[in-house]
């Protein structure tokens, strides 16, 4: 096939998630609406994997390029003649692309990645799980998990949109900001900042933060009472009567814990 058929071949495999089989099945009249509003694709129930129909919705740039790409196409033909080993025609433009087939870590780049990057980009830009599962057409979310391959620069960014857990300087000095007045990342920021002990809030006084619990100052019954100060306003039971210990556990040597109720 042509450079651009192949894109065009590519593109389609990463936007429906359609496996090699699938996609070498297509003929022009498997695409519906492509000058619509909603395009599709659909695979006959012979070629899928689980013997039924499938109808994939296709995004509209990736539409609007088929509908010219198909204008010459005969029908009753495959509109990508693929060969029998798809790795062999993608190695080649891995190459031209300066990608690697192999990576350092063993995995290789076949054509079976790219239905991997579809769940991986629905993934990305915070498609429900759900979604992802029919778009893929997975039997469970446990299989599509398998498919969602995050990569090491995802994960810092989700960590980095966790709010801040400290007072803000502003209301440590007795002023809220307007433009961050009322805001629920404020509100998280409030209510944890009077609980959490706080080493950068003040310059010369490491041990403590204005407004908050200075080291050494926690009340001897605070394992009793956390769950009922006012900033949470929450219930507690406990799950023992008083004075059992589990003698020796790693992590919860004491028994005594504390689940919170409805208020």
């Amino acid at each position: 096939m042509p450079g651009p058929d192949r894109a065009l071949c590519y593109r389609l495999a990463v936007s429906t998630g359609l496996r090699y089989s699938e996609i070498k099945s297509i003929m022009p009249c498997s695409f519906s609406g492509l000058d619509g509003a909603q395009p599709t694709v659909t695979v006959r129930a012979g070629y899928t994997k689980n013997g039924q129909e499938a109808t994939q919705p296709l995004p509209p740039e990736l539409a609007a390029d088929l509908l010219v790409w198909l204008s010459g196409k005969p029908s009753g033909q495959a509109v990508f003649p693929l060969p029998d080993r798809g790795a062999d025609m993608l190695k080649l433009d891995l190459e031209a692309a300066g990608i690697p087939y192999r990576d350092e870590a063993g995995p290789v780049f076949d054509f079976h990645a790219l239905r991997s990057q579809c769940a991986t980009l629905m993934d990305q830009a915070g498609c429900s799980p759900r979604h992802v599962q029919r778009v893929m057409r997975h039997s469970s979310l446990d299989l599509t998990g398998r498919y969602t391959r995050p990569r090491s620069q995802d994960l810092r960014q989700a960590v980095a949109s966790i709010p801040s857990l400290l007072r803000p300087q502003s209301e440590a000095n007795g002023m809220v900001s307007p433009d961050n007045a009322g805001s629920e990342a404020d509100q998280i920021n409030n209510d944890l900042a009077n609980l959490l002990p706080s080493f950068r809030d003040e310059p010369g006084h490491p041990e403590a933060s204005p407004g908050g619990m200075e080291a050494g100052s926690l009340p001897a019954d605070l394992g009793q009472n956390l769950l009922q100060m006012a900033e949470f306003g929450v219930k507690w039971r406990g799950l023992s009567s008083d004075g059992e210990n589990s003698g020796g556990g790693t992590r919860t040597p004491d028994t005594r814990i504390m689940i919170p109720l409805a208020a």
